[in-house]
């Protein structure tokens, strides 16, 4: 008899073990930015975010489309465009890590490990972020190719 409600497969694994790779202080330099590094990207970010935004706000207000060059600016950085939506996405965000993090102090507590529960949690939990990136796919491909 076949599964009436046949298992999708695993976007999540978890692993009983983890893997820590040492490096030495003096190799660090050369494997991380360093925070002056850092902190210019995020700098830049922000900047370029800003100027994006103000573009297409202005643009929108004069009832003008935005081109296609300015949305693909857009790519990555669509969360810093949109305060509001920041916000609901960082708390949605918190929910699924505080979630997963809960079920596994339960399981702890317990003295089980359940680690399909575990990928059950996560997989509900980040469902939004999915749909997302297939709604910002969908649109990004309508783009013309250059």
């Amino acid at each position: 008899m076949s599964n009436p409600n046949p298992t999708r497969p695993r976007a999540v694994t978890f692993s009983q073990f983890s893997r820590l790779a040492y490096i030495p202080n003096d190799e660090a330099g050369s494997k991380w930015y360093s925070s002056g590094e850092r902190n210019h990207f995020r700098q830049a970010l922000i900047r370029d975010a800003t100027r994006v935004s103000r573009a297409l706000e202005s643009a929108s207000t004069e009832g003008i489309l935005p081109d296609p060059e300015q949305l693909c600016e857009c790519i990555g950085i669509e969360m810093l465009m949109n305060r509001g939506f920041a916000l609901y996405s960082m708390e949605k965000k918190r929910r699924h890590v505080d979630a997963v993090l809960s079920e596994q102090m339960l399981q702890r507590q317990r003295g089980v490990c359940d680690l399909e529960r575990l990928s059950e949690i996560s997989r509900t939990g980040s469902e939004w972020t999915t749909e997302r990136a297939q709604k910002l796919a969908t649109g990004y491909s309508k783009l013309p190719n250059d």
